[in-house]
């Protein structure tokens, strides 16, 4: 809301952008490198990236918002 206000938006993009891995310890070795993983000191043990796999097959999604702004002069 405080965007609207100060700014007017010229464009505004998203896309969907999909990685396939190996397997899941790929997966959470690309999230501790891009440096977007939340997980701390958590232990990812052989039963934790069995399940991971079984529900995500190995695959991350980013979904990006672009927002092109103009500054609205006062």
């Amino acid at each position: 809301q405080n965007l609207l206000k100060n700014f007017e938006i010229l464009e505004l993009k998203e896309e969907l952008n999909q990685l396939k891995f190996e397997n899941a310890l790929e997966a959470f070795r690309h999230l501790k490198l891009s440096g977007v993983n939340s997980l701390g000191r958590f232990y990812l043990g052989k039963e934790t990236l069995l399940k991971m796999q079984e529900k995500f097959n190995n695959s991350l999604t980013y979904h990006s918002i672009y927002i092109l702004c103009q500054k609205r002069i006062k």
